[in-house]
């Protein structure tokens, strides 16, 4: 999808960046490398994300997940055009202005997901769970080839956590992980670093980047990147803390994902991504209509 048209969505705030994966496929350089087993896989895959049903977010973060491709809806290595272009009218991205920076993910899907199975559905976890590890095995979940049109595997999976509220929040989290809300430019490197060290937590990957900018410079970060939904008066606005008006300051980096408060933290995040990408949206427009 080109810019322009991403802008005449009724929402681009929610628009769904794995769509993005057919456009990389079919400009990619490495699909002329690829087996012709592994071209009928990534094929039958974007088929299906083209055809998933627009509610079944999950489904599509699952089947993005099952395929090893070097596309990023984030484009922290390049791949996504559309995101590119974005960081380009909202930041002058360029090599030359940007040094040492990258596309990024801030609030990481995997991790969270596979902690709140643990904690909502701990038999469905442990039936899914690497076997020594807290992590979800995607290939336990979607086992059957993609090509034969039902994974029956993945509806197992899916059967079992479908119903209530808690599925509903991780299902719509699923989709909003990969909308231009939830994507920003980071240090490289960065993005490796906290998911190893903190979580993937958003929060507390402010509160680090603060203590390595210092206030004044990431004073700047916050207000370039459209952040300030993420801080109160300069400090870190915990995400499995706060409710509602009720903000808590985050205070230690290294809080980990939350047990008695996950669902808080979720629909936290939730709510920021969809507050930052409508602000972005309407940026882009703005912009899109004076470069014009």
């Amino acid at each position: 999808m080109k810019l322009v048209d991403f802008l005449t969505l009724e929402s681009p705030e929610e628009y769904d960046l794995k769509y993005e994966l057919e456009t990389w496929y079919k400009v990619s350089k490495a699909r002329c490398r690829y087996s012709n087993e592994k071209k009928e896989l990534i094929e039958a895959v974007i088929q299906e994300i083209r055809n998933s049903a627009e509610g079944d977010h999950l489904y599509r973060f699952l089947l993005y997940r099952a395929i090893d491709i070097p596309f990023d809806c984030d484009s922290s290595n390049g791949s996504c055009m559309l995101t590119n272009e974005i960081y380009r009218v909202l930041w002058d991205w360029d090599e030359d202005r940007f040094t040492g920076f990258g596309g990024d993910t801030m609030n990481s899907f995997w991790m969270i997901f596979s902690k709140a199975i643990q904690e909502y559905y701990p038999d469905v976890h442990k039936k899914y769970k690497f076997k020594e590890s807290k992590w979800l095995d995607i290939g336990k979940i979607i086992k059957t080839p993609i090509n034969e049109r039902v994974l029956q595997e993945y509806q197992v999976f899916y059967k079992m956590i479908e119903s209530g509220e808690k599925f509903k929040q991780l299902n719509l989290f699923a989709k909003l992980t990969h909308t231009i809300g939830n994507l920003c430019l980071v240090p490289n490197g960065f993005n490796i670093f906290r998911g190893r060290s903190l979580f993937d937590r958003w929060d507390c990957s402010l509160l680090y980047l603060k203590n390595e900018f210092g206030r004044i410079c990431f004073s700047g970060y916050i207000n370039t990147f459209y952040l300030t939904n993420y801080v109160l008066h300069g400090n870190i606005i915990s995400l499995s803390e706060s409710e509602g008006a009720n903000l808590v300051l985050l205070e230690k980096i290294n809080e980990g994902l939350p047990d008695k408060n996950l669902k808080r933290l979720i629909n936290n995040v939730n709510d920021n991504i969809l507050t930052r990408g409508k602000r972005m949206a309407d940026e882009l427009r703005n912009r899109w209509n004076f470069n014009d």
